[in-house]
């Protein structure tokens, strides 16, 4: 999926096109207007292009990639993601051992950790793993999985536009008794923050973000939670979620960030508006119980925002720092 970032998705490309398993190479360009993704169909035959008008955000572009797909597995790839030699079929053959969701380990390059996986509380506030715990969910920056499960479990949910779609369709894998796992011996390289500004943090440094990670994140994860989560969490989740969303608008106002508290409030009300969906959405769900108390399992119970905040002071909020 690209959206302006065309020299990266030429180096995630190059990364790619030896690997053993890999029959075809799909990019989705999201309205870009460069001719460098053409020249990349001469350098790299197996390169297919698709071209949207517009952009139509990460998890549309994703399904409409997969759509088009014709080999056994899929594998999701950020533009500004390259993988180690070896890495696509380590992780194919991972899931022919334990299907499911697969994901590599993720070195990133701003804060120069190692990802295996991640969680997250019960209000949505993510936690990278070092795969000492069992992941909620993988990235979606390079994520693998087969493309009969894929559709089996809804695809993405192309409302969220970037961001939580792939705890959502982790998620849902859990619940209907699948794995959802990070491979030790498969690694990617991931950059972050092309598309939007944001999303590792890097300890002693102050934290950068946009307007439009933070305000997807609070409007996303507050689909997710209906359209995935217990009946039973959702009269104390739900209220902890709208009060952060206020909270964060307010907060807004104060920094003089009139912008994100708009787009905040505006993520509320696309809620309300989004509740028939979302609950069709969680009606759509397989469930089995070993799956339930599986991913259930795999939150944790503590605080992860103020402990950021308290690290890094007040996040720097980039209005226009983000490509929307």
């Amino acid at each position: 999926m690209n959206y302006h970032v065309e020299d990266s998705v030429a180096d995630a490309v190059a990364s790619v096109q030896n690997e053993r398993c890999v029959a075809e190479i799909i990019i989705v360009d999201n309205g870009s207007t460069s001719q460098r993704l053409k020249m990349l169909l001469h350098e790299y035959p197996v390169v297919e292009l698709i071209e949207s008008d517009h952009n139509i955000g990460f998890a549309a572009a994703a399904n409409h990639g997969a759509e088009v797909a014709s080999g056994e597995f899929l594998f999701f790839l950020n533009p500004d993601a390259t993988t180690e030699r070896g890495c696509i079929d380590r992780l194919a053959a991972a899931y022919r051992t334990r299907p499911g969701i697969v994901g590599p380990a993720i070195y990133a390059a701003a804060n120069d950790s190692r990802d295996l996986g991640a969680t997250m509380n019960h209000v949505g506030m993510s936690i990278s793993l070092d795969g000492s715990q069992p992941s909620l969910y993988v990235s979606g920056c390079a994520l693998f999985t087969s493309k009969r499960l894929f559709v089996q479990l809804g695809r993405f949910d192309d409302r969220y536009f970037l961001f939580v779609e792939d705890v959502e369709l982790c998620w849902r894998a859990l619940l209907a008794g699948y794995e959802v796992y990070a491979v030790t011996e498969a690694n990617v390289f991931h950059e972050g923050g092309a598309s939007a500004r944001g999303g590792y943090f890097t300890a002693g440094k102050r934290y950068h973000t946009s307007t439009l990670r933070i305000s997807l994140r609070e409007r996303n994860t507050i689909a997710l939670m209906i359209s995935c989560a217990p009946w039973y969490w959702l009269p104390c989740v739900l209220p902890a979620l709208l009060v952060r969303s206020l909270a964060f608008a307010l907060a807004g106002l104060c920094l003089g960030q009139p912008r994100l508290s708009g787009v905040l409030l505006r993520g509320i009300v696309w809620n309300i508006a989004q509740l028939p969906t979302s609950l069709a959405r969680r009606r759509s769900l397989v469930r089995c119980k070993a799956g339930e108390h599986q991913a259930a399992r795999r939150f944790v119970h503590r605080p992860v925002l103020l402990p950021m905040l308290w690290r890094s002071g007040l996040p720097k909020v980039i209005a226009g720092g983000a490509r929307s």
